[in-house]
């Protein structure tokens, strides 16, 4: 393992034909920006040979007072690396595991739909699967409509074009329409706070590497569904998505993302990940009337015994 400079890493980032926009340097640095100020963005490449490489981006925050630290590529279940080449099965446990230190707590990886890892046989390593749904673009646009998806959504999408429905593509001029439903929506139907709106104009304005684009579907004057696009590359991953419940007649959110597969499409990219739904089956059954399949992904998690057996004394003997 060897630690990136901010500038080799968004290097090794725009060298790629594909990447998770979770791994580039703006969306860590603005994660830390609002979410945690004291942290900070690490980056360290892993090289088996001049071929296969891997890039694992990092958020490093505290867990004490004692100044113990956890390791978290990246935030919100992010994938956290990137890479060209066929790597050996155990290279992520071997990174990952590179990089304890006394005073880390826990490690955590995120690894993409397309990257195997072996089970571990290290007792403090955790590994975890779900599931990503993603829609099969390589025959293009067409070829989705035509043979991925049922007449049902076809009829629906003929509903939508008929009453006149519209999508649009955005940079930070959408912002202000899809914060006002996105809040509404979270509001609503969570317990969790939205994300700030400063946060989501610094992934829409921020320099190279990768793209977050907003999407609004309207209906005459009205914002009916809407979301956030993000792409490192011909990576591209449905990140925020929400949509008006009082207009579920108009199909605005199957609106949005026909429109933003006949984009991608037309980019050339072969994939289009819907993200995860675990424990969500309305969420996942929506995903599959798309025509996406779920693809596994691994989740690696190496907690400190020494600082776990601590802990554990601690609250015996409070």
């Amino acid at each position: 393992m060897r630690a990136l400079t901010y500038d080799e890493w968004a290097r090794s980032l725009d060298a790629l034909p594909s990447y998770p926009f979770f791994c580039s340097p703006r969306y860590l640095a603005a994660w830390v920006r609002h979410h945690a100020p004291r942290g900070r963005v690490r980056a360290f490449s892993f090289h088996e040979n001049a071929d296969a490489w891997r890039l694992v981006a990092l958020v490093e925050t505290g867990t004490s007072r004692f100044g113990t630290v956890a390791l978290t590529g990246a935030p919100e279940g992010g994938y956290g690396t990137a890479g060209v080449g066929r790597m050996h099965a155990r290279w992520a446990e071997q990174a990952l595991l590179s990089l304890r230190r006394h005073r880390i707590d826990c490690i955590e990886f995120v690894l993409g739909p397309r990257e195997h890892a072996a089970p571990s046989s290290n007792g403090a390593l955790e590994v975890g699967e779900r599931a990503a749904w993603i829609v099969d673009l390589a025959g293009g646009a067409q070829c989705w409509l035509d043979r991925q998806v049922d007449k049902r959504v076809r009829r629906q999408l003929r509903i939508c074009e008929h009453e006149g429905v519209v999508t649009t593509r955005h940079g930070i001029d959408g912002l202000d329409d899809f914060y006002a439903l996105y809040e509404r929506t979270v509001r609503q139907d969570t317990n969790r706070a939205p994300y700030s709106k400063a946060f989501l104009a610094d992934l829409v304005t921020a320099g190279s590497p990768g793209q977050a684009i907003v999407y609004l579907t309207r209906h005459q004057d009205r914002t009916i569904a809407a979301g956030i696009l993000l792409r490192g590359g011909s990576d591209a991953l449905a990140w925020i998505g929400c949509f008006d419940k009082a207009t579920p007649h108009l199909h605005g959110n199957l609106h949005r993302h026909y429109t933003v597969i006949r984009d991608l499409a037309a980019d050339g990219v072969a994939a289009y990940n819907l993200g995860a739904a675990p424990n969500l089956p309305d969420v996942a059954r929506f995903k599959q009337k798309l025509g996406a399949t779920p693809q596994p992904y691994r989740i690696m998690i190496w907690r400190n015994p020494v600082l776990s057996r601590m802990r554990r004394l601690l609250r015996r003997s409070s």
